[in-house]
């Protein structure tokens, strides 16, 4: 909008002053402006694909720093550190080698748009000075021209000084839709308040019912080896209370074409009313911040206050009465972000990274757990000491296209 008022008012301007000055302006407005306009929206164009671009491998490579920090007792232990370092390296590489093409070609664009002005300012000096020297128009009415031209052409290109923000807000304007056009398979809708089991009654299994669980057409790769499908076409049957075991080499990523739960598919289910039959002890900690009785309480709907009773019997059955026992304020000790207080006491890992007494404890309680005839047990590892008693054993090797795993 700016260079098309500042091209219609400088060319009223030059008409004014003279029919042959016009001339210019006329250069100007037709002649100059539309490829300052077209250079403009090519580095436009150029930008918006550099961040686009950028956004993804620096993503990619703060995924791999975040995992490598999260992880760091077992990077060390493993003595993976140049590794991990050559790698984030490599992918910082990634980006800068996009980033110089990509960036030349952008500056050629503004340099181009930039430099018209001043192309069209040495061809005022000329036209204005032939005039000047026939004595045609006075040296006042060549500076007042001149001006009109170096004001007309500046304001003209300033809009595309800041191309890199317009870029970057049409990137991120991008992604918020993508998030928003987002359409997860499961209903993911919730309600405030009491009538939550209520509206998901129809779409919930039998409370307080240990139940069966189906994995039909299980598959995984290797993430380095995503579209190599090292297992594929596996269908896994959970009998109810029962605790059995996943075996396989480190690194495998299991996806599952359907899960049933009690014969009904989780995509059919509640998900609040699912989310609420699970518990999850998974190899890395997490914990919020809070007190510890907090963190232990957190995600029961059924409940607002817990009583002190039951979050110290919980303790004791997971074998850690002692050491919150031990600490400054017991269960109301603030563990702080992401449990830097306290991490340093804990183990990160349930039992991979585990001395040899404190895995038995781990294992007990686990055990004690799956054995109360309360609930369905899926444990997953990577080594067959850790597994302990169980009812049956599913053993995923590292390669193979198998059918019914429940017959191992």
């Amino acid at each position: 909008m700016e260079p098309t008022t500042n091209q219609h008012g400088h060319s009223r301007f030059c008409f004014h002053l003279g029919h042959r000055v016009l001339k210019l302006g006329l250069a100007y407005s037709f002649g100059a402006l539309p490829p300052i306009v077209m250079c403009g929206f090519l580095q436009i164009g150029s930008e918006i694909k550099l961040e686009e671009d950028s956004s993804e491998e620096f993503a990619s490579s703060a995924t791999l720093a975040t995992e490598a920090v999260s992880a760091i007792r077992t990077v060390a232990s493993l003595t993976l550190e140049n590794k991990m370092l050559a790698l984030y390296q490599e992918r910082l590489g990634i980006v800068t080698r996009t980033s110089v093409k990509a960036l030349a070609l952008t500056m050629l664009w503004y340099a181009f748009s930039q430099s018209m002005n001043f192309l069209l300012i040495a061809l005022g000096f000329y036209y204005g000075g032939l005039l000047v020297s026939t004595r045609e128009y006075t040296n006042v009415q060549f500076f007042v021209f001149l001006i009109s031209v170096v004001l007309g052409g500046e304001n003209a290109a300033i809009l595309f000084r800041y191309i890199m923000g317009m870029a970057g807000a049409a990137v991120s304007a991008k992604y918020i839709f993508w998030l928003r056009q987002r359409a997860p398979d499961a209903d993911n809708s919730f309600s405030d308040g009491e009538d939550d089991t209520q509206s998901d009654a129809s779409q919930s299994l039998p409370k307080g019912d240990t139940i069966d669980v189906q994995c039909q057409a299980i598959e995984f790769a290797y993430p380095s080896r995503p579209q190599s499908k090292v297992i594929s076409s596996i269908d896994i049957n959970v009998e109810p209370v029962r605790l059995v075991t996943f075996v396989s080499p480190s690194g495998c990523n299991p996806t599952s074409d359907s899960i049933v739960m009690g014969g009904r598919s989780i995509r059919e289910l509640g998900q609040q009313a699912h989310r609420g039959r699970l518990a999850l002890a998974q190899q890395e900690l997490v914990l919020y911040e809070g007190s510890v009785r907090e963190n232990m309480a957190m995600g029961l709907l059924e409940s607002k206050e817990v009583r002190e009773a039951e979050v110290e019997t919980a303790c004791r059955d997971a074998n850690i009465l002692d050491f919150v026992s031990s600490l400054p304020e017991g269960l109301a000790t603030d563990v702080s972000i992401h449990g830097d207080r306290i991490k340093k006491s804990c183990s990160s890992e349930r039992t991979s990274a585990l001395d040899t007494e404190s895995e038995r404890l781990v294992q007990v309680a686990l055990n004690d757990a799956a054995r109360d005839g309360k609930r369905t047990t899926i444990a997953v590892a990577h080594r067959l000491g850790i597994i302990g008693e169980v009812d049956c054993i599913f053993c995923l090797p590292e390669w193979g296209d198998h059918r019914d795993g429940e017959s191992c």
